[in-house]
């Protein structure tokens, strides 16, 4: 977080380098994604059974799964423990709760 308030304390002009940088490669992840679901489908869906429709293929589809698998196996892995919650109630001298509008 401190990161983020320095950068929005420290505007600065967009740098057109690298935003051509990110559209190259949206676009790079893009065609290369649509070129290799195809050539997958077509070379391995006849090859298996139970392959059927679209193989997709994305480069950021692998460590998106990465982050799946990994909080599954930390769900998986979560041991329930007793939660026990406090409620304290105060009162003033004269009976009336504290914060309350009946004085």
């Amino acid at each position: 977080p401190r990161d983020i308030f320095h950068a929005l304390a420290n505007l600065v002009p967009p740098d057109q380098r690298l935003a051509d940088a990110v559209s190259a490669r949206s676009e790079i992840d893009l065609r290369l994604g649509a070129a290799f679901t195809r050539f997958q489908t077509l070379t391995l869906q006849d090859q298996y059974e139970g392959l059927d429709g679209l193989l997709s293929y994305g480069p950021c589809q692998f460590p998106t799964m990465w982050f799946v698998v990994q909080r599954a196996a930390r769900i998986d892995a979560f041991v329930r423990e007793p939660f026990y919650a406090i409620e304290v109630e105060h009162r003033k001298a004269l009976g009336a709760p504290l914060g309350s509008e009946a004085e």
